[in-house]
């Protein structure tokens, strides 16, 4: 779970779908509809305002659903992150929170890393295995495929529709841009892997990375609660 705990120039082209609020000091929404159809969903986040920081899930915080998690540690929006086990509830690629790596889960080569730091947010490709993490990350969450590196589009062929999750940064890094995309209902049919890697690239990422999706996609937000309609009827743990 990405956690974000506190005005910035977005250069993304409006929509007659779009809808746009500023709902905090350093973050702002934007709800898009589509004809597809497609219920988009997206928080943009300035990393260099005051009181902005970033939290994501530590080892004993696990087995929660994302609200439970956001206001156990006050946060003011927070989304679902890596793919899991229903066994264990370990983390496919590496996780690390509070300053701690998970004991039980590690980067891999089929794993993008994104990474975060005292005033910094950094995407890890799935080919760069990162056998220790380096000392000034404090927070870490894993997902697959990559979708943006460079500012270029992936070429990972997933085509089916599903809702989904995704995590971008800008190309100055310092803007954090989170994305649901609702599916699996006649409002919204969800979204394939290249529509994802496009819809990043178009909202201002230059580097991304898919998210655990399906059920688990979840966008939460202080005094609203989900902004999405998890799939699954509710959140999933």
């Amino acid at each position: 779970v990405f956690l974000i705990a506190a005005s910035l120039v977005l250069s993304t082209v409006a929509t007659a779908g779009d809808s746009w609020s500023s709902p905090y000091p350093g973050v702002k929404y934007l709800r898009r509809t589509t004809s597809d159809p497609k219920i988009i969903h997206a928080l943009f986040v300035d990393l260099c305002e005051p009181g902005i920081s970033i939290q994501t899930t530590s080892s004993g915080e696990r087995r929660q659903p994302v609200s439970s998690f956001a206001r156990d540690v006050g946060a003011i929006a927070a989304i679902n992150g890596d793919f899991f086990s229903y066994s264990d509830y370990s983390t496919s690629g590496l996780s690390v929170g509070n300053g701690a790596p998970w004991s039980d889960t590690a980067d891999d080569s089929s794993s993008a890393v994104i990474a975060f730091g005292e005033g910094f947010a950094t995407i890890y490709p799935d080919y760069n295995v990162m056998s220790t993490v380096p000392s000034d990350v404090t927070d870490a969450a894993s997902g697959h495929p990559t979708l943006l590196y460079g500012g270029v589009p992936t070429t990972y062929v997933w085509e089916e529709n599903h809702p989904r999750t995704a995590v971008g940064t800008s190309e100055d890094g310092f803007t954090l841009i989170l994305v649901v995309v609702d599916g699996r209902s006649s409002s919204s049919e969800g979204a394939t892997i290249s529509y994802m890697a496009s819809l990043m690239l178009d909202l201002g990422a230059f580097e991304a990375v898919n998210m655990d999706g399906g059920g688990s996609s979840t966008m939460w937000l202080s005094g609203v609660g989900d902004l999405n309609n998890p799939s699954d009827g509710g959140e999933r743990t």
